[in-house]
C-alpha cells in the first residue's frame, strides 16, 4: 500500500509522488514545497468505508470516494479558498511531515497506516522568518522555551485540555513572581487616599457645541442669559439670541 501525491501547481505540475507503508522498502526521501498545491489518492482493499489523512494534530477527512468491486480509491482534493487561490495542504509547514492514515471498515473497526516521512521545503520568505524566529529564541533561557513549547503530536499528551497541568502550574508560578514584583512597588509607594480635583474653566465665546455640551445646557438653564450681540451668542432660540 502506497500513499499518491499528485502536484497539480508549479514547475513540478503532473509529477506523483509515492509514499510507502513505514517497514516496507526504503526510498530516498520525498520531497515538496510548501506552496505547492497537491492531491492524495490512497487505494485500498473494498472493505474500508471512510478515511482521515493525519499529520500530527491536524486531520483531514477525504473530500472523495471511489468505490470500486474489489478496491476502494480515497481522494484528499485541495480546496479552493474564498480569494479564489487554492489551498495548499502544507502552507507555512517545514521540516519532516509524517503522514498516516486511519482507515474505518464496514464494521467500525480502524487502522492506522503511518508512511514514510515526506521533507517540507519553506519558501524563501517563511525561510526568513523562521531564522529570525530561531535567532530570537537563542536569546532565551531553558525555563523560558520550556513554557513556550508543548507536545501537539497526535495521539500524546494531555487529553483533557488544551495545555498540560505542568504548562498550566509555569505559567501560574511566572504570574505569581510578576505579581511580587508589583507589590513590593505598591507596599513602598501605597495609594492612601484618592481627592477629586475641581477647576473653574473660563469660556472665551468661541467654543463649539456639540450634542453633549447642548444637554449640559438643557440641564442648566440658570447659566443661560439673553444677548444681543450674534457674536457673543452660543445658540438661537425663537429669534432670541443667548449665551452661557
Amino acid at each position: 500500500m502506497h500513499l499518491e501525491l499528485h502536484i497539480k501547481s508549479g514547475s513540478r505540475s503532473g509529477e506523483v509522488i509515492r509514499l510507502n507503508e513505514v517497514g516496507f522498502q526504503l526510498e530516498p526521501s520525498s520531497w515538496v514545497k510548501e506552496n505547492e498545491v497537491i492531491e492524495l489518492l490512497l487505494s485500498v482493499p473494498a472493505k474500508f468505508q471512510s478515511a482521515i489523512l493525519n499529520l500530527y494534530d491536524h486531520q483531514v477527512p477525504a473530500t472523495y470516494v471511489d468505490f470500486g468491486e474489489d478496491h476502494t480509491n480515497f481522494i484528499w482534493k485541495p480546496q479552493r479558498l474564498k480569494n479564489r487561490s487554492i489551498d495548499c495542504l502544507f502552507i507555512n509547514y517545514f521540516g519532516l511531515a509524517e503522514l498516516a492514515v486511519e482507515l474505518e471498515d464496514e464494521e467500525g473497526s480502524k487502522v492506522i497506516k503511518n508512511f514514510a516521512p515526506l521533507e517540507i521545503f519553506a519558501s524563501k520568505l517563511n525561510a526568513k522568518n523562521v531564522e529570525d524566529m530561531l535567532s530570537y529564541l537563542a536569546t532565551l533561557g531553558d525555563e523560558q522555551l520550556h513554557s513556550l513549547f508543548q507536545t501537539t503530536k497526535h495521539g500524546a499528551g494531555f487529553k483533557e485540555g488544551s495545555t498540560s497541568p505542568n504548562g498550566s502550574l509555569e505559567r501560574l508560578e511566572h504570574t505569581i513572581d510578576k505579581l511580587s514584583f508589583l507589590f513590593q512597588s505598591l507596599f513602598s509607594k501605597p495609594i492612601t487616599k484618592l481627592l477629586p480635583e475641581h477647576r473653574v474653566l473660563q469660556a472665551s465665546g468661541e467654543e463649539d457645541l456639540d450634542d453633549s455640551a447642548l444637554g449640559w445646557l438643557l440641564d442648566n438653564l440658570s447659566v443661560v442669559e439673553e444677548v444681543d450681540d450674534i457674536d457673543r451668542a452660543h445658540f438661537e432660540f425663537n429669534d432670541r439670541m443667548y449665551k452661557a
